[in-house]
């Protein structure tokens, strides 16, 4: 078989197309500044490195909706740069961004070039907790308590300190 049947011309040279990029500015990944027009970072620079040798005038822009990353807001509809390719806003998007299942559903990744060695963990709020104590779950309730000593003895001092020296005449 001939490589050219194999890999068509029309995948090599994208005769001056738009190539929509969504990021923002996240450096040293993506550095962006919209004003000045001014961009640089690992990642812009690999996806300018790619347009450029398919023939190809990248745009980017940041996610309209205002999310950077985005959230999956219902299931299967996500917000951010995410949403930007989910909704074809977008052609590409980039961010220093997770592989991770609910994405894969609906975008392909690069080959992975970074291992982030940093995740924080909490768990899920409780069903039955309500609204209003969902701030207070995360941590325990010496944890508050020694805040709202802390607190108090903050205002103590303050009081002390502002109102209980006595001027000299």
């Amino acid at each position: 078989m001939e490589m050219s049947a194999l890999y068509p011309r029309d995948l090599i040279d994208f005769s001056g197309k738009i190539f929509r990029a969504a990021a923002f500015n996240f450096p040293p990944y993506s550095i962006l500044d919209f004003k000045n027009n001014k961009f640089d970072g690992i990642e812009y620079n690999i996806a300018n490195e790619a347009a450029k040798s398919l023939n190809m005038i990248m745009e980017v822009h940041n996610p309209a909706d205002g999310y950077n990353w985005g959230f999956e807001k219902e299931p299967g509809k996500f917000t951010g740069v995410v949403g930007e390719v989910q909704f074809e806003l977008a052609d590409i998007c980039w961010g220093h961004l997770f592989i991770y299942g609910r994405r894969l559903k609906i975008m392909d990744f690069s080959q992975w070039y970074f291992i982030d060695k940093t995740c924080v963990m909490v768990p899920t709020s409780k069903e039955t907790t309500s609204k209003v104590f969902k701030t207070l779950e995360p941590f325990q309730l010496t944890t508050w308590i020694g805040v709202l000593v802390m607190m108090a003895a903050m205002v103590i001092s303050y009081i002390i300190l502002a109102f209980g020296h006595k001027e000299k005449k």
